[in-house]
């Protein structure tokens, strides 16, 4: 999940103790002061100071508040009084909130006790123009944070709400959305692996919430099957890129949600068992991107997507795995397939694998740009390497490396283009 710690007034105030120039410029600058964190620890008076003092930095500028409650029992516990009630707590958060109308980005984050997550319900009704909502637990594990969320009453009172972040994901308890959906506006949604297993039910039930929804994310790894009776199919007709940890939630889609406009597709984690059906069923991807190979490979998968454009791979060990993209006869016919990404992280490319995907899928042998192979020649060939001077040993050395017009974005990637050579021309 996103963390606004780096992002915090700690450097903005480091920098008005340069001199009296440089703090009278700091603080005059709202844009430097938008950002502020708040502890929800801290006494009233102590955090009402600090909301005063800010307010007058930010002037008409629009603000994104950070709240948190550390673990001040934990490293303090002489500081055991300062952690404020529920009734104390709620009564902050309201002063906080009419004081700021301006407010549209809110993240909030739980280190001493989720429990407390809860102790917010209501509260955001002083600021309906919210657009950007972040809940977290921090460090907490799904052993230890059991408890249901009750999502609707955290998003009842923001109508504008655009993107949502919930570190919890497998604790949401929601409602079927009947005729009105909790999150009618929400575009962005981002599901963490903190918390409780992540069933169908709560997935395809939260999502159903989103009628607009565009982008998803979500990084659990801990699924359960639950029961699926009582699932219903439905189509979220906007949505354009899924992000996943494992491939399972793909199959909860091909089961119960139609995306008919979907484009992008990345999985961080396995993507052997669900994602060829899934590709059946979405031809229409653009943009693929795999973390992991298994024996199964991905062949499987590319051969349903006819309109892919880039493709982006992780290998492992010499470079085996590129075989299938220039001798697997429905992948090398795929003229669609313009970009390719490899990203190398430990092993070394041989230049064996690297000379025949080139020879293969990049360098044109005509005039019209067509390879050897028959096929259009694809654009460019990116590579990341994470060891460039390792993984780039052999193949820097081939005769194809030497041919290719090379520009290094940074230290680890590569970006590689070849153009026809008309050998036959005499000059």
């Amino acid at each position: 999940m996103y963390s606004p710690l780096s992002s915090s007034t700690w450097w903005t105030r480091r920098l008005m103790l340069v001199c009296r120039k440089w703090c009278q410029l700091v603080s005059s600058t709202p844009s430097l002061w938008r950002f502020f964190g708040l502890s929800l620890n801290d006494p009233k008076e102590h955090v009402i100071g600090r909301l005063k003092k800010f307010s007058s930095l930010i002037k008409c500028g629009q603000v994104e508040l950070y709240l948190y409650d550390m673990h001040l029992y934990q490293s303090c516990p002489e500081n055991l009084h300062l952690i404020e009630d529920c009734a104390s707590r709620k009564e902050t958060i309201t002063t906080i909130m009419d004081s700021l109308p301006r407010l549209r980005k809110l993240f909030v984050s739980f280190e001493s006790n989720p429990a407390h997550m809860n102790d917010l319900t209501g509260c955001w009704s002083q600021a309906p123009n919210i657009y950007e909502l972040v809940y977290s637990i921090g460090s907490w594990k799904e052993s230890l944070f059991t408890m249901d969320f009750p999502l609707e009453y955290h998003v009842r009172d923001l109508p504008n709400l655009s993107s949502l972040s919930l570190d919890n994901a497998g604790n949401v308890a929601v409602s079927p959305p009947g005729t009105h959906p909790l999150l009618p506006n929400l575009t962005t949604l981002t599901l963490g692996s903190a918390g409780a297993p992540l069933t169908a039910y709560q997935l395809t039930t939260l999502l159903s919430h989103c009628p607009r929804l565009q982008r998803l994310t979500c990084t659990s790894y801990h699924f359960v099957e639950g029961d699926h009776h009582s699932l219903k199919s439905f189509k979220l007709r906007y949505l354009t890129s899924i992000e996943v940890g494992r491939d399972y939630l793909l199959k909860i889609f091909s089961s119960y949600i139609e995306t008919p406009v979907l484009r992008s597709l990345i999985i961080e984690g396995h993507s052997e068992l669900w994602t060829p059906e899934f590709a059946r069923k979405n031809c229409g991807i653009e943009y693929l991107r795999l973390s992991r190979q298994y024996r199964h490979g991905y062949p499987g998968i590319l051969t349903h997507l006819t309109k892919l454009t880039k493709f982006s791979l992780r290998i492992h060990g010499p470079g085996l795995s590129l075989r299938p993209l220039y001798t697997t006869p429905d992948i090398l016919c795929a003229e669609s397939l313009q970009h390719l990404e490899i990203r190398i992280w430990r092993d070394e490319l041989h230049t064996e694998y690297f000379e025949g995907l080139v020879q293969a899928r990049f360098l044109p042998s005509n005039k019209e740009g067509y390879t050897a192979a028959g096929c259009k020649a694809m654009q460019e060939l990116v590579l990341e390497v994470r060891h460039p001077d390792m993984a780039l040993k052999q193949v820097r050395q081939s005769a194809l490396w030497k041919k290719a017009k090379i520009i290094q974005r940074d230290p680890s990637i590569f970006i590689l283009r070849w153009d026809f050579e008309d050998t036959a021309e005499v000059c």
